[in-house]
């Protein structure tokens, strides 16, 4: 019983310790929120180009604006932009973004890249 009780403290413990780091998702929106307050907190005409920069080009949220195709405009939206390295071999990234034009035409994708980096 003694065992049982340990290894149940030791699991939460462990738990508790998994939950109280960031992770790099959450990492990610913080430091957009981070940018966002720097570039467009103070919205005088000098401080335009940098908040338009972040607004179109920032990770892991932006807004997308492209063609969707012949005879269907342009069109706007949102994309989601990740990156994941999980060795030195390997680097990943990936990109989902949905655009939509006035005229009801849309479109959505997702984009993955995986670059293998040898040694």
């Amino acid at each position: 019983m003694r065992k049982l009780t340990l290894i149940v403290v030791l699991l939460a413990g462990l738990l508790s310790a998994a939950r109280a780091q960031e992770s790099r998702t959450h990492a990610d929106f913080r430091g957009e929120g981070v940018r966002f307050k720097q570039s467009c907190e103070d919205f005088s005409l000098k401080a335009v180009p940098g908040c338009a920069q972040l607004l179109f080009t920032d990770h892991p949220l932006h807004i997308a604006v492209g063609s969707i195709a012949p005879q269907n405009g342009l069109g706007a939206g949102a994309a989601y932009v990740g990156h994941w390295t999980p060795n030195e071999l390997w680097r990943t990234s990936w990109d989902a973004d949905a655009i939509a034009s006035d005229n009801g035409s849309w479109r959505a994708g997702f984009y993955y890249k995986a670059i293998h980096t040898p040694i």
